[in-house]
């Protein structure tokens, strides 16, 4: 790279990479369920209250592999 390099624009980041980044992100998740299937694993919440006084509840799977966020 130098100083005529120029980066990609939105529309390339928000399409092309975008998509390419979700479909690695599923890959990877596909690996930690199958390691599921193979091996037990633990549930976890977490929660807190942010400056709003909102609550929110993080749910978060545990394996031998690691451990992943699920639903927020």
């Amino acid at each position: 790279m130098g100083p005529s390099y120029k980066g990609p624009n939105f529309h390339v980041l928000h399409g092309y990479y975008l998509a390419k980044a979700v479909d690695e992100v599923k890959i990877f998740v596909k690996s930690y369920r199958d390691t599921w299937k193979k091996t037990n694993c633990i549930l976890m919440a977490d929660g807190w209250t942010d400056e709003k006084r909102i609550t929110l509840i993080s749910f978060l799977v545990n394996c031998l592999k690691g451990t992943i966020l699920k639903k927020k």
